[in-house]
């Protein structure tokens, strides 16, 4: 016999498959031995409403023995299931009229028998629908893509430049906000690292008010008004301020360290072997080669993208920062719910250092200001000298420090003097104050006086800590600058 269209197949339990041809109108069943069980319907009764009689036999039987004969050699038949399907096929007279009835109730069947697999089915379909229609991606597909990787030719982008760009993005409100911006309100360390969580960034500035390319200066009111600040998405330069004490060795420079650092929010660290200056070399080692251009894509040997202006300034702010972490236990709570990040606060803090090595470096005073005002934009500097160069010379001598020859160190120590009163005069009586260690050792008040021009309200010094007096030991001496000192933006 020739099996030509296989209308359905169903696995029933243990009694094997049942198939339904249309074209011979019969029903198949295997069981488990695979034995082949045909249940045809004979066309000579398929009038006949009170008798039907089908012939059952077996590939691996005689078609002549007697069925009642041998029925327990057969293999087991779910009866009701084959009367069922046997009941469901049309006659041949009725073939045309009864397929589409046949094929309903098989249908039906199969649903019922497999409820677990059709909801499995409609759950992933859903699972699906959803992925597409409704994830962030699904935005992304709809939407048209741009490349930033835009291809320019070679005379288009030589005249490139991320100052162009910069100004390009900015929006003519950006500069009235800058002009309306607040005051900056002063934040302890207690309040930056438990009380973090209002809409507003610890540098004072609400998280709406900067673009990807700006010049906004958060502290325009307050510690750097002149600042030059290019804010991109690589560096926001004057989001921290800074505080440098410049000075020579034996003039004072630790005990104005050591009392600066009496200020609320001011963390200041002492001597780093010039490492600034170590740090600038960074940039100027690319600028030597007259190859890289910072603020220009290159393509070829050189291959780089645009590198905003003044992007680098976070590298040195970092080395400074780095080199002078907060204490133990404020790291511990930093970074976890409900306190702020290491950024957001330190920038709430003025972090910088005593440096009594900067003139050593092979660098002019112009040099100096140009790295300074570039890299720490919203900085301020207590640029001291001793004025009694020889009673330094002596301290010095003393300690062994040095040259053994005096008029040597004499005209060093006025060279380095000379290098730092440059250096204040070209920072401007904005950022910097020149001060004499003769003078402020004899009058507290020189030093009330520049906390004043610092913004602190409130805060006085009663006395001079004396650091390091005839060798290195700190002065152990309590220092009170007033129980409502603050900083006033």
């Amino acid at each position: 016999m020739t099996w030509t269209s296989i209308e359905f197949v169903q696995k029933v339990g243990s009694q094997g498959l049942v198939v339904v041809d249309d074209t011979t109108n019969t029903a198949t069943s295997t069981t488990s031995n695979n034995d082949l069980v045909l249940l045809q319907q004979n066309d000579d009764a398929a009038d006949d409403d009170t008798h039907h009689r089908y012939d059952c036999s077996s590939h691996d039987h005689d078609h002549t023995k007697d069925a009642s004969a041998d029925d327990s050699s057969l293999p087991m038949v779910d009866e009701e299931l084959v009367s069922m399907i046997s009941s469901s096929l049309p006659q041949k007279k009725q073939r045309d009229s009864s397929t589409t009835e046949g094929i309903t109730k098989m249908t039906f069947f199969f649903l019922e028998k497999n409820k677990a697999l059709l909801l499995i089915l409609v759950l992933c379909l859903s699972l699906m629908l959803n992925a597409y229609f409704f994830t962030p991606f699904a935005a992304e597909r709809r939407s048209p893509r741009s490349d930033s990787r835009t291809m320019i030719n070679e005379d288009e982008q030589n005249n490139i430049n991320v100052t162009a760009i910069e100004q390009g993005r900015f929006k003519e409100e950006e500069e009235n906000k800058k002009d309306e911006m607040p005051p900056r309100t002063n934040t302890s360390v207690h309040e930056a690292v438990h009380s973090y969580g209002n809409n507003t960034t610890m540098q004072g500035i609400s998280t709406g008010d900067f673009q990807p390319f700006n010049e906004t200066n958060p502290h325009k009111t307050s510690w750097c008004p002149k600042a030059s600040c290019h804010n991109s998405p690589i560096c926001a330069p004057c989001n921290k301020r800074f505080l440098f004490i410049l000075a020579t060795g034996r003039s004072g420079s630790t005990s104005l360290l050591d009392m600066m650092n009496k200020l609320p929010n001011v963390r200041l660290s002492g001597e780093n072997n010039n490492e600034l200056f170590v740090a600038s070399k960074l940039e100027k080692n690319l600028l030597d080669t007259g190859r890289f251009h910072y603020e220009k894509p290159s393509e070829g040997a050189w291959a780089h993208g645009a590198v905003p202006k003044q992007a680098m300034a976070c590298i040195m702010q970092k080395v400074m920062a780095t080199i002078n972490p907060p204490p133990a236990e404020i790291l511990s709570t930093l970074n976890k719910p409900n306190h702020p990040s290491l950024e957001e606060y330190e920038g709430a803090l003025i972090l910088g250092a005593k440096i009594i090595r900067i003139q050593q470096a092979r660098w002019s005073p112009e040099d100096a200001v140009t790295y300074f005002q570039k890299n720490f934009p919203c900085s301020r500097y207590i640029v001291n000298y001793r004025s009694n160069v020889e009673g330094q010379v002596n301290s010095r001598m003393n300690l062994k420090w040095g040259s053994s020859n005096s008029e040597d160190q004499v005209k060093a120590l006025v060279k380095a003097n000379d290098f730092l009163k440059k250096f204040a005069s070209l920072m401007g009586q904005d950022a910097a104050q020149l001060i004499d260690m003769n003078q402020w050792t004899e009058d507290v008040s020189v030093l009330n006086n520049v906390l004043d021009w610092m913004g602190y309200r409130k805060c006085h010094f009663r006395k001079i800590l004396h650091d390091n007096n005839h060798g290195y030991s700190a002065d152990p001496s309590e220092l009170n600058i007033g129980e409502n000192c603050h900083y006033s933006s």
